[in-house]
């Protein structure tokens, strides 16, 4: 038989942007993509998103991650904006960026105690951040039987929100983009 699937080709290296890796120098990449992020600053204003200190890093992940391309980074920001208002994740972040802590939210406290682990942080092959979980017993039937699915998903998005909030404060202070959590190399 034939395979009549078409031939996939490699993407052209000469048609993407230069990738933006972690570790870069804040400063350049700022330089570098000024004019795209100006559109994502203006995309994530118009949603409703409210700039921070930290706003920069955040926004260069959504480029990085459209490689390059401004106008689907912007739709992603939007959507982005929308999601981070209705699940409250700007409000963390918010609140995380004014001093709160991880350890404020009942949840985490309650996900913590109800669920043993061990977190190493480490640096990976290419030198950039590693965080490894090591749940050691993790009993559902014991949080659902004292917690709701709802409670678990607000202590999850705590401690997703607590690594951005981080990422990005570290990469502003250290002048290096960082990704997901842990220093900037």
């Amino acid at each position: 038989s034939t395979d009549s699937r078409p031939e996939a080709k490699p993407p052209s290296r000469l048609s993407l942007p230069a990738q933006i890796e972690a570790g870069e120098p804040l400063a350049a990449l700022l330089l570098d993509h000024a004019a795209p992020l100006a559109a994502l600053r203006e995309a994530y204003e118009a949603a409703g998103g409210e700039p921070d200190a930290y706003l920069d890093p955040f926004l260069l992940r959504f480029l990085s991650g459209a490689r390059g391309d401004a106008a689907r980074a912007c739709e992603w920001v939007r959507g982005a904006v929308r999601w981070r208002e209705e699940s409250g994740a700007s409000s963390l972040r918010r609140g995380l960026l004014r001093g709160g802590k991880v350890l404020d939210e009942t949840e985490v406290l309650k996900l913590l105690t109800l669920c043993p682990m061990l977190l190493s942080h480490r640096t990976g092959g290419k030198g950039g951040p590693l965080t490894l979980i090591h749940v050691g017993g993790f009993d559902a039937s014991r949080w659902y039987a004292t917690q709701s699915a709802a409670q678990f998903e607000a202590a999850g998005l705590m401690l997703l929100e607590a690594a951005l909030a981080n990422c990005d404060r570290a990469s502003v202070e250290a002048g290096r983009l960082g990704r997901r959590g842990g220093p900037p190399r």
